[in-house]
């Protein structure tokens, strides 16, 4: 079963990028408002089980974007943010990318591309600093995070469960 059309292609094509393309039966300008504008990105980014819940962009050099993908019935929360270096309607957009868990920024750069038969080509290369920092395991942080959190309730709990005990040994014990 193939999930993603054959317009679809992502490389690394050197040790610290990420390139995806991927071909549009639309014009640019039609991508450019499906990248851009919130009310057309929350319909598209994320899925049912990790939808996009906020949706925060400032599409213009120097503004800001904030996303926030939020599990339905879960804890799970990945939030996105950035800032606009370079914006040109409907072509071109770079900006920085920060997971809030993750390590990072990223720049992209996303490059739309009209075709001669009313198609548009997009090509969004994402650099990040080192091969660790591209290659690395995004959820490392949220995991060590649960971990010491996992581990200080249950050294809360030992030290309640003491407490317990000696309170009780105390009074069971004649004067």
């Amino acid at each position: 079963m193939r999930i993603w059309a054959d317009t679809f292609n992502v490389t690394t094509p050197d040790d610290t990028s990420i390139v995806v393309r991927r071909d549009f039966d639309a014009p640019p300008d039609k991508v450019w408002r499906a990248l851009t504008e919130p009310e057309h990105l929350r319909r598209w980014l994320g899925d049912p089980s990790f939808p996009l819940t906020t949706c925060e962009m400032d599409v213009r050099v120097g503004g800001r974007y904030r996303w926030v993908f939020t599990q339905p019935d879960g804890p799970g929360v990945m939030g996105v943010r950035g800032t606009y270096d370079e914006v040109d309607r409907p072509h071109r957009i770079v900006s920085t990318e920060q997971f809030d868990d993750f390590p990072g920024p990223s720049i992209n750069t996303l490059v739309l591309r009209k075709r001669g038969d009313s198609r548009t080509a997009m090509m969004l290369t994402v650099a990040y600093v080192d091969r660790e920092m591209r290659d690395g395991d995004p959820f490392r942080v949220q995991r060590a995070r649960i971990r010491r959190s996992t581990r200080s309730r249950e050294r809360a709990a030992e030290r309640d469960n003491r407490r317990s005990r000696v309170l009780c040994r105390r009074r069971v014990t004649p004067r």
